[in-house]
């Protein structure tokens, strides 16, 4: 490793006439440092686990964490993703939206269904909201 970053600062010697010495291109070329993090990134990942998983992880499944945890997925596969046919994030939510208001009907009419069954049962039947008397309340 420290053999290439001797042979990066050889390069910059090569190539940049402006460079004097040493120390000055350790210090003051951004690129050669970038390159550097990204060298010393790339090393790290490689020898460093990001999770230790202990046990099987099924097809489909994320490891999150240290010790790594399953977590489920819990979108479906895509399978073959063709462009005309791929998931928008908007069209996603508008099917989310409009299955929960058929949940929500489905509610408002068993509510309603139990509202006629205790109008019948107590002979109110007939008297609905606004029928009858008026209140004063």
């Amino acid at each position: 490793m420290f053999k290439t970053f001797k042979e990066d600062i050889q390069t910059v010697f090569a190539k940049d006439p402006a460079a004097r010495n040493v120390l000055e291109v350790i210090l003051c070329y951004p690129r050669l440092h970038a390159l550097w993090s990204h060298r010393l990134a790339q090393f790290l990942a490689r020898c460093l686990p990001h999770s230790v998983v202990v046990r099987p992880v099924p097809p489909g499944a994320v490891v999150v964490g240290v010790p790594g945890r399953v977590k489920e997925d819990r979108q479906k596969p895509l399978g073959d993703l063709e462009h005309g046919e791929l998931p928008g994030p908007i069209s996603e939510k508008l099917k989310l939206t409009i299955d929960e208001q058929d949940k929500l009907k489905q509610h408002i009419r068993q509510l309603e269904d139990s509202r006629r069954a205790v109008l019948t049962v107590s002979g109110l039947e007939g008297q609905e909201r606004g029928s009858g008397r008026r209140r004063w309340w």
